[in-house]
């Protein structure tokens, strides 16, 4: 009788154990490719660049631009956002940096303030573009 019960005892643990096994099988590729796919997807989120005097600051999107501005221009650029002005790109005279996101007609219009200085004649004018 001691023998059957330790058979059935082991037996169950037999069954735990070879469904763990299969569980585990099932689950490692999966959870191997989205370790993958993540170590992936952490790119950097700002390529800098040193050109002409100017530092270039190219963001993957608008949202971690927002983030790391500096207070000094984060406090003429964030009212706008949340009022729904998407702000894609800001040159900052004082350290001469371009802050951007990665579209060449946002860097380019950027680096144009770099050049020429502010040549929008009002808001209106910056609205449009």
């Amino acid at each position: 009788m001691k023998q059957s019960w330790a058979r059935k005892v082991n037996g169950e643990w037999a069954s735990w154990w070879r469904h763990g096994m299969l569980l585990a099988r099932y689950l490692t590729g999966p959870a191997l490719l989205l370790l993958f796919l993540i170590g992936c997807s952490a790119t950097p989120t700002v390529k800098i660049y040193h050109t002409e005097g100017a530092q270039v600051r190219i963001y993957n999107s608008r949202a971690v631009m927002y983030t790391e501005l500096p207070d000094s221009i984060a406090m003429h650029v964030l009212p706008l956002a949340a009022i729904g002005v998407r702000v894609n790109g800001y040159y900052d005279q004082a350290t001469k940096t371009v802050y951007s996101i990665d579209d060449p007609k946002i860097i380019a219009h950027e680096l144009r303030h770099h050049h020429e200085g502010n040549f929008h004649s009002s808001f209106e004018d910056l609205s449009q573009q």
